[in-house]
């Protein structure tokens, strides 16, 4: 059996970005986070996650960030989006230099 393999354009996010975590949740994706830029090209983390909805082919504001991130690894725990950030740091434990700190951070979703 031969497989047909094809491209679709969809609805494009409310601005582009990279370094987003995205999770399929139950036919939603949810984009966490990531990196954009201004008209100026000066680059910015995003504070917000976008939901899309497949059946309706579009994306919408579902949170927004208490503070804006990107890099995150992202995914499904049941109905919630985990996500683990690296933020670089200098600190000192037993003597040795640590340089990065891990945050986890669970946002529930209700569909």
């Amino acid at each position: 059996m031969k497989c047909e393999l094809s491209w679709q354009t969809l609805t494009s996010l409310s601005a582009p970005r990279c370094h987003a975590g995205l999770v399929n949740i139950h036919g939603h994706l949810y984009l966490v986070g990531g990196r954009s830029s201004d008209t100026t090209g000066k680059t910015f983390s995003v504070d917000s996650i976008e939901r899309y909805d497949e059946h309706l082919d579009e994306w919408e504001l579902f949170a927004k960030l208490r503070t804006a991130r990107h890099d995150a690894a992202c995914t499904a725990v049941g109905l919630s989006v985990c996500c683990i950030y690296l933020v670089p740091t200098k600190l000192y434990l037993l003597d040795q230099l640590v340089l990065l700190i891990i945050i986890i951070i669970i946002y529930n979703v209700l569909i």
